[in-house]
């Protein structure tokens, strides 16, 4: 994948040497293409792939410079038309539309707020040559990762964490509250990385770096404020906007070879499969579109084989099909875990490494995903609670009765409680002698000890590293989390490292930073529930998707909870109890019970809940990880 790495300040006959290193140490193979740029003060190297030179936007230039900035970049920009013209009025017309030119002269624009000036999937690195600066950015939803490190006599900076770690000291001392949350299922800071010293740049933020001020973080992008109410458009008419905007983001991700969509039968995926189409020329439409899917057996709630084939037949195309019983969970688990940089592990990973190879095998070196959909246009019952808020008692009244909230408890889940203000709810904490389950508060597993879960709960780690916003309401806040939770990014991270290793550069179009904006804009309750979700959506994608898939279906599908168990059932007791009976790596650090892991697991065996089960197969995956350091 592509790689930056950089070292400003330091001695000079170190700052070269260790650009090396770095990249030596975070280089996959031997077909990249790397380049570097030194001078005193600062030393920077990239590496790329050289497939990725051919089908990123940013082609064969990895480092741009002029008389006084460089710029590094790992990054595809879309919706450049309107930057260039931003970018014309004050310095004319850039001569190339490469994403490290059109990031140098944004800089040149706008100084340390460029970021906010961009749409895409970017990390970058910035040395202002004049003002002897260092500025990093990432971009909105940390699809690709960078990493800093503060050092006695200068700053180091790359994309990996483990090199940064270890290219500066090879016995770097592990974050083990963070393995811990890993372990626990938990989604973990935002702030902190695996290794002590070691900090990631935010998503949608920049960190300035100078010797005298040392480095500084400053949000660039923050998502916008979900709407509950707005009638400055009718819902027909954002459907035909909605439909425009989405096919543009399509367009300007689809490889200019062959593209792979990962396609499931819901609304997600199979709007990006129908833009893609309907965007591509008319005469090379099947060739250069190719859908691929998991198909489950018949019976699995997750199956969605009939709804996939029913749209590929309205586009005339073939599906490429995965068995999803031919993938096991456990397969290369120990080298995975090797090479992550982050103990946190996807549950899917390697499904996901399936598909990237059965990408490959299509001729394809960029696959589109439905990343994004359920954050913009899926709404829970907390939508109630909304409704409530407002004051708007008609509305939630015949809300509720459209919904399965029905009766006192769960009226009271859904409706009330997320209506209460945070003072309330330590209020009823006090009365009940314990708290009462947040929307964003993870229950830590049982097999943790106190210890570390003390650690876990001093460091919030059991929380997503959001707060409301003042005046927002419950389900503008779970929306908003569900674009910006960090969680969110560095599942992301992880499957772009995997899946760019494989040779394949996995796009979001969802994630475009103009259909956010639209879809905040438009009203909660275009989204609907209890399977007439995503109404919006639905309604922009009529007429290019079968109406059985926009159809409301009787129970949600796709969701994979019984694939997890079968293989949970068939490949975690006999694994955990190889790692927990004999020596664990968990256990000599203190982090967990061995006996209490067991016990769960056996408890597992006769009651499969399936949080438990992705718990116990995440302790297997940090176990492995910390073996593997």
């Amino acid at each position: 994948m592509s790689q930056i790495a950089g070292c400003f300040g330091l001695s000079p006959d170190w700052r070269a040497p260790r650009v090396s290193a770095l990249l030596d140490l975070i280089v996959d193979s031997g077909d990249e293409q790397v380049e570097t740029w030194q001078e005193d003060g600062a030393a920077i190297g990239v590496s790329r792939h050289l497939w990725q030179c051919d089908v990123e936007l940013e082609g064969k230039i990895i480092i741009a410079q002029s008389e006084g900035v460089v710029v590094a970049s790992d990054a595809n920009l879309y919706g450049t038309d309107a930057l260039v013209e931003e970018l014309a009025d004050a310095t004319g017309v850039p001569a190339r539309r490469a994403s490290a030119t059109l990031i140098l002269r944004a800089y040149e624009r706008w100084g340390e707020d460029c970021a906010r000036h961009l749409n895409g999937d970017y990390a970058f690195v910035i040395w202002d040559r004049r003002l002897r600066r260092a500025l990093l950015g990432r971009d909105l939803v940390g699809r690709r990762s960078l990493f800093f490190r503060e050092l006695a006599d200068g700053f180091a900076v790359a994309s990996r964490a483990t090199a940064l770690a270890r290219g500066f000291d090879p016995q770097a001392s592990v974050n083990l509250a963070l393995v811990a949350a890993a372990a626990s299922a938990l989604p973990g800071g935002s702030r902190q990385s695996a290794y002590d010293g070691v900090v990631p740049v935010a998503a949608g933020a920049t960190v300035a770096w100078a010797p005298s001020v040392g480095a500084v973080t400053v949000a660039q992008w923050e998502a916008p404020a979900f709407q509950l109410h707005n009638r400055t458009q009718s819902f027909e008419d954002a459907a035909e906007q909605l439909r425009e905007v989405l096919t543009e983001a399509v367009r300007e991700r689809v490889s200019p070879g062959r593209t792979a969509v990962w396609m499931s039968g819901g609304a997600d995926s199979t709007a990006i499969f129908a833009a893609a189409m309907s965007a591509a020329d008319r005469g090379h439409r099947s060739s250069r579109v190719q859908p691929i899917s998991v198909s489950y057996p018949t019976g699995d709630p997750a199956r969605e084989d009939e709804h996939i084939l029913a749209l590929a037949g309205r586009w005339n195309s073939t599906v490429r099909w995965i068995d999803s019983e031919s993938v096991s969970l456990f397969d290369g688990m120990e080298e995975r875990a090797r090479l992550r940089d982050d103990p946190f592990a996807h549950t899917f990973a390697q499904m996901n490494g399936i598909l990237a190879a059965t990408t490959r095998a299509n001729g394809a070196h960029v696959a589109l995903d439905g990343f994004g959909g359920d954050a913009l246009f899926e709404v829970s019952p907390a939508y109630l609670a909304e409704l409530l808020r407002a004051g708007d008692l008609r509305e939630w009244w015949q809300a509720r009765h459209r919904s399965a909230v029905r009766g006192l408890k769960s009226t009271l889940r859904w409706s009330v409680l997320p209506a209460l203000p945070e003072w309330l709810w330590r209020v009823v904490d006090v009365a009940r002698r314990e708290p009462l389950n947040r929307p964003i508060r993870y229950p830590i597993v049982g097999w943790l000890t106190s210890r570390a879960r003390d650690d876990v709960l001093a460091r919030g780690f059991d929380w997503v590293d959001l707060r409301p916003r003042r005046g927002e309401g419950p389900a503008a806040f779970e929306a908003r989390c569900g674009l910006t939770g960090p969680h969110f990014a560095r599942a992301l991270a992880l499957t772009r490292s995997q899946t760019v290793s494989a040779g394949v550069e996995v796009r979001s179009p969802f994630m475009d930073r103009r259909l956010i904006e639209f879809a905040a804009g438009r009203p909660v309750a275009e989204r609907g529930w209890q399977g007439n979700s995503k109404r919006l959506l639905k309604a922009a994608m009529r007429g290019i998707i079968p109406d059985s898939i926009l159809a409301p279906r009787p129970f949600k599908t796709g969701i994979a909870a019984r694939y997890l168990h079968r293989q949970f059932a068939t490949g975690i007791l006999h694994r955990l109890r190889a790692v927990f009976s004999r020596s664990s790596a968990l256990a000599d650090h203190g982090i967990v019970e061995p006996g209490a892991v067991l016990r769960a697991a056996d408890l597992y065996q006769t009651d499969p809940q399936h949080l438990t089960g992705v718990s116990l197969y995440l302790t297997l995956e940090s176990e492995l990880w910390l073996r593997s350091r």
